[in-house]
């Protein structure tokens, strides 16, 4: 977007995210500690993803990039790369 403007973005939550993965939400906090997976922390400290930081994570970490996360980002490939 131009001037720095950010359209809306639903973030994820674990659960939601475990879901995508096929894996438990357990195994999604254990991966924001050991692999370093971007997330932010609401004011509850509940965990978020921002779908287009993932797709660029699993991208520049040469990870595959599940079909529902790709539809959420809507092919969206300015910020990989």
């Amino acid at each position: 977007m131009s001037g720095g403007a950010r359209r809306f973005e639903r973030k994820l939550s674990a659960q939601e995210l475990a879901e995508i993965f096929g894996v438990t939400h357990v195994t999604i906090h254990n991966w924001v500690k050991k692999r370093g997976l971007p997330h932010h922390k609401t004011i509850g400290n509940r965990l978020r993803f921002s779908p287009v930081e993932l797709k660029r994570f699993l991208v520049e970490n040469n990870y595959d990039v599940p079909a529902e996360l790709q539809k959420l980002t809507n092919g969206d490939a300015r910020h990989v790369g």
